[in-house]
């Protein structure tokens, strides 16, 4: 048998919950043991990584926005700090207004106490290649984040003082004894699951149920001298380097699966051209599975009344604006004992008698 090895909480998934979940346990001055296989974060490793406080088309703030939104970036930076790498790029999404409608709405809203910190109303035109003879709203709180960057200089970071564990969870190699728990070589007080869709195949938590979305997105080639912002009506143009830009995304509730189809990169292209005329060449195209919950909220807390199984999930296409927030939420409940608000609580999940 291998030499036993102790920590405090193993993490089980290094997409964006389980980094932010490590992350925050660190900080605390716990030992963490991270286990994932990173080609499995079909939905973390594939998102364009964008946060956005408004819903513009539908006239509504995001979930929590002025709780959570602007301290996103200084939380960023504090991980930043620690990876020693920037994946953090502060930039405005630019709403194309396609509808006089909408204009007249927004003119009102941009006063309004609850959007007047997020957008406001510009009435020229956003640039030559891209049609928006209505103007458009600067949505500011709002950036991207290099996702895949992220989860490699995370990983590399915590290896010289935790455990990285390159494999598939094996659930059968769970042991669940009353002071501790047993994982391999791994001796632990508690665990997390933050797998994404990965729970749905988890014996421990086989009372929550995901209600999954796919989403594909574009990578593209394009001269277009838009580099400053996000434009965004329909699909997204995130420049992400000189000429290359993410376009995405669209949802399917149906086929989950990580293959990419026709339909979806023909549903991406045929409303990009509605607004943007600059030549463009697809150069990638790429599928993943978010991991939502059926009322779009967060899932966190403990899934046994011992308090040693734990689960972060439910982020669907929030997860870069939530995870740092809700890390923070759970990891002070495993610790200092402080409620979790029912509306984003696993108990929500717990059978009825």
């Amino acid at each position: 048998m291998q030499n036993e090895a102790k920590v405090d909480v193993i993490v089980v998934g290094g997409g964006l919950a389980g980094i932010w979940t490590c992350f925050r346990l660190i900080a605390l001055n716990k030992k963490v043991a991270l286990i994932d296989l990173p080609e499995s974060n079909c939905s973390s490793s594939i998102a364009a990584g964008i946060y956005n406080p408004l819903l513009a088309k539908h006239q509504k703030l995001s979930y929590k926005a002025h709780e959570i939104y602007p301290h996103i970036a200084e939380e960023y930076a504090k991980i930043e700090a620690f990876i020693n790498e920037q994946v953090h790029h502060a930039m405005p999404i630019a709403y194309i207004i396609d509808q006089l409608k909408t204009l007249n709405d927004w003119a009102g809203l941009c006063s309004d106490d609850r959007f007047k910190p997020f957008v406001s109303l510009n009435n020229e035109r956003l640039s030559d290649n891209i049609i928006s003879d209505l103007g458009y709203l600067t949505i500011q709180s709002s950036a991207w984040v290099d996702i895949p960057h992220l989860m490699n200089a995370f990983i590399t970071a915590i290896q010289s003082e935790h455990i990285y564990l390159n494999q598939t969870f094996d659930y059968s190699s769970l042991q669940i004894n009353e002071d501790h728990l047993r994982y391999q070589n791994l001796l632990a007080d508690k665990i997390v699951f933050c797998e994404g869709i990965g729970i749905q195949q988890n014996p421990f938590a086989a009372h929550i149920r995901l209600k999954p979305a796919k989403g594909e997105l574009l990578i593209i080639n394009s001269q277009c001298a838009v580099n400053d912002c996000i434009p965004q009506q329909g699909v997204f143009l995130l420049p992400v380097a000189p000429n290359t830009f993410k376009v995405g995304s669209n949802f399917e509730w149906q086929q989950l699966d990580t293959h990419i189809t026709e339909s979806a990169k023909q549903e991406i292209v045929d409303k990009l051209c509605e607004w943007f005329k600059e030549p463009f060449e697809i150069i990638d195209h790429k599928a993943g599975i978010r991991p939502s919950s059926h009322d779009r909220r967060p899932i966190l807390g403990a899934i046994d009344d011992h308090q040693q199984l734990f689960v972060f999930n439910g982020l669907g296409s929030k997860g870069v604006a939530l995870s740092p927030y809700y890390s923070q939420c759970l990891v002070e409940h495993m610790f200092k004992g402080t409620p979790i608000d029912d509306e984003v609580s696993v108990n929500r999940y717990r059978p009825r008698c």
